[in-house]
């Protein structure tokens, strides 16, 4: 039998900070299928009361449906369990790079974890993993534009209807154009860069959208259950349809290169297929032949290496690059 100390330990840390919000039900089943532990409604009531009286916890019990506790807006970081050197280490460099890749609103809900990574540090001065942290940085490889602003009660609705497995009603507004809106069924987040995308259904229908969550201006869980597209499968959305990869042909083309000086180096440690082949001419420069998917990512990759690099081929591709060229020679 599990004494009541324990059980109380296991539902402190079931609760969410606000404004996220449990119920009592939900205690009580994860209770008995996380931990084994049986209890009854009644039981798991009074321990809430318990550690929010006479335990002195910030947790609080709101009366809108539907019901359920959480931790106080402004409730310290509850260490449960501590965290050790080790984990604050990580938590500091998660800060570092994820600070330029993430939303404001994405990153409130780890700040947390990362105020109390520098606690840690701040306690243990000349531990061997503060030195550590002292001597990594993250360089992007990119240039360090700001990711885009998602407004915080959007995200809050959205990664609650995600959780809960709920329908959303939002507003959304693409660019150069008016709002509308829309009953959706959200399915999955995916992170791309600095843009972080919902994957969802609009309505009754089954394809699959992608709404940039920046573009969202308002969002309300309502209190229908969603449904999951009949296949959907978010892996095989990404990696198979390559769905995030803005694939321009469904079929794949043979890429043929010239790369002047060192700049296909890189390739020879990162290829870009199985079948990649480098060949070295007698002038230095380098033929590049691989099997590639006619993706708009690789004319971006293309393109930043500017006049170092050649597209021979396919003759389709040569000739874009020839188009954009003369648009250059106009411009300058």
């Amino acid at each position: 039998m599990t004494d009541p100390l324990t059980k109380q330990w296991f539902i402190l840390r079931m609760i969410p900070k606000y404004p996220r919000k449990i119920g009592t039900r939900e205690i009580k089943n994860r209770l008995l299928t996380e931990h084994d532990i049986g209890t009854t409604i009644r039981t798991v009531q009074r321990d809430l009361n318990y550690l929010s009286g006479v335990g002195c916890f910030p947790i609080s019990n709101d009366s809108n449906k539907p019901n359920g506790w959480f931790w106080d807006k402004d409730a310290e970081v509850m260490d449960l369990p501590g965290m050790d050197p080790q984990t604050a280490m990580t938590f500091r460099l998660a800060n570092e790079f994820l600070s330029k890749l993430l939303p404001k609103a994405t990153l409130k809900y780890l700040k947390p974890h990362f105020d109390r990574a520098d606690e840690v540090f701040r306690n243990i001065p000349k531990n061997k993993y503060a030195k550590w942290v002292s001597k990594v940085r993250v360089v992007p490889d990119w240039l360090p534009l700001p990711p885009p602003e998602i407004k915080t009660k959007t995200q809050e609705a959205v990664y609650e209807a995600l959780l809960e497995g709920k329908r959303l009603e939002i507003t959304y507004k693409k660019p150069n154009q008016k709002t509308n809106s829309y009953d959706i069924d959200p399915l999955a987040l995916v992170f791309r860069g600095r843009v972080t995308y919902l994957v969802c259904s609009l309505w009754d229908y089954d394809d699959i959208k992608h709404l940039a969550m920046h573009r969202i201006k308002k969002a309300t869980m309502l209190d229908k259950k969603m449904r999951i597209p009949k296949g959907f499968n978010l892996d095989e959305h990404i990696s198979v349809k390559e769905m995030f990869h803005v694939p321009l042909s469904d079929k794949k083309i043979r890429l043929r290169a010239i790369f002047h000086g060192y700049d296909a180096d890189h390739l020879k440690e990162s290829p870009l297929s199985k079948d990649q082949k480098l060949t070295k001419k007698n002038n230095g420069s380098v033929l590049l032949e691989a099997t590639v998917k006619s993706t708009s990512q690789l004319r971006w990759w293309l393109m930043g290496f500017g006049d170092a690099v050649e597209v021979l081929g396919p003759k389709a591709l040569r000739n874009e690059f020839a188009k954009m060229a003369k648009r250059l020679e106009s411009y300058y």
